[in-house]
């Protein structure tokens, strides 16, 4: 059985939810040491997914990873530029793959493998990829299901009918098998992706999906592709933090205090764009789930937010989500004590619910 670690190491902010600098000095300073740290204690080979961007604005970044031996025999490093490549033209495609790969040999040397933005590539690729010097492409998820409301989502259909195993990919279709020189290798999923945001979002949906992969590994020789973003790591050295959180008071959000906690996601570098109370009012309104707000305090001052919604399905039951149908939401607090506190209080109270919740999904940002 093969298992493939693979990481996408760029500067996106998603609280800012734009392209950010300070981001890749906290992914460089932060986020990587821990991941490379955590893979030699484990003795762990993984390869390494630089944007063209994060490769110039850190050349240093390439070079840590480069020193801890994460390679292959193809290459060590793969290009991953900025802009959604289903959308460009082949020329265009061509531009961005000549630029990303310049920045990134100029420090890595030669590199051969490709994983596009977002996962977003369309046939024009192939052949952008096959001009550029590149060999393979891992930017197909076989048969995951991205929902609506993603980036793409509407082209990543034709996933669902893609190959599972490796294939070499057809000139006319980026998910059926043909004559190109690009080999695909997919990413792993069945329904649900196998990466390190959803492993966060659901555990417990990862350790089913999980032992479906293994089998299916064992079965059919069908490597196994997990994606991880360093990126998740930058913000834990708020639990080095050890200021005691003395009198935090975590309750339900009251009306007259609505503009405050905007205000605190606002200016807070931990929330997103899906922890305002504009997303609550679309949700409640739309899909009619109840939500439940929590505000914490410390003597008056707002210390962190959760907005959660109860969910009811027939499938899997009751459970609390944050927040649905949106990429990110959990805990938005200012360090991981007062976070794991509102956590504590929040599953105190949930046991004294009358409604069972059977299932909490708890989404970081980090």
């Amino acid at each position: 059985m093969y298992f493939l670690m693979t990481n996408d190491v760029e500067s996106f902010s998603i609280p800012l939810n734009k392209l950010d600098i300070d981001t890749a000095k906290e992914v460089h300073e932060v986020g990587l040491p821990r991941l490379l740290d955590l893979y030699a204690r484990h003795d762990i080979k993984s390869t390494f997914y630089f944007t063209g961007m994060f490769a110039e604005q850190s050349p240093e970044s390439v070079e840590l990873v480069k020193e801890h031996g994460h390679r292959d025999r193809r290459s060590w490093l793969r290009s991953l530029p900025q802009r959604a490549f289903d959308v460009l033209s082949y020329e265009e495609q061509v531009n961005e793959l000549k630029k990303a790969k310049r920045v990134i040999e100029g420090v890595a040397g030669r590199i051969e493998s490709f994983r596009a933005p977002m996962l977003r590539i369309n046939e024009d690729t192939v052949r952008a990829l096959e001009e550029t010097g590149f060999l393979s492409d891992t930017s197909i998820a076989s048969q995951r299901f991205d929902g609506p409301l993603t980036f793409g989502s509407k082209r990543k259909l034709k996933w669902l009918i893609a190959p599972r195993k490796p294939y070499m990919i057809s000139y006319d279709s980026i998910v059926k098998s043909g004559s190109s020189n690009i080999l695909e290798i997919p990413i792993s999923a069945a329904i649900f992706p196998f990466i390190g945001t959803a492993m966060r979002i659901s555990p417990f949906i990862t350790k089913i999906l999980q032992k479906y992969l293994y089998r299916e590994s064992k079965k059919t020789g069908k490597p196994i592709v997990f994606l991880f973003h360093p990126n998740v790591l930058r913000n834990l050295s708020s639990c080095c933090n050890k200021k005691r959180v003395m009198k935090l008071e975590v309750y339900d959000l009251k009306r007259e205090e609505e503009k405050a906690w905007d205000s605190y996601v606002y200016n807070s570098n931990t929330s997103t764009f899906h922890h305002q109370l504009g997303w609550r009012n679309v949700v409640e309104k739309t899909y009619k789930h109840k939500p439940l707000y929590l505000i914490a305090k410390e003597e008056g001052e707002i210390k962190g937010v959760l907005p959660l919604f109860l969910i009811k399905s027939v499938l899997f039951g009751k459970k609390l989500v944050s927040v649905p149908f949106a990429p990110y939401g959990g805990v938005c607090a200012e360090n991981e004590i007062i976070e794991l506190k509102i956590i504590h209080i929040l599953l105190r109270k949930i046991d004294g619910e009358s409604e069972a919740v059977k299932l909490l999904e708890n989404q970081r940002t980090d």
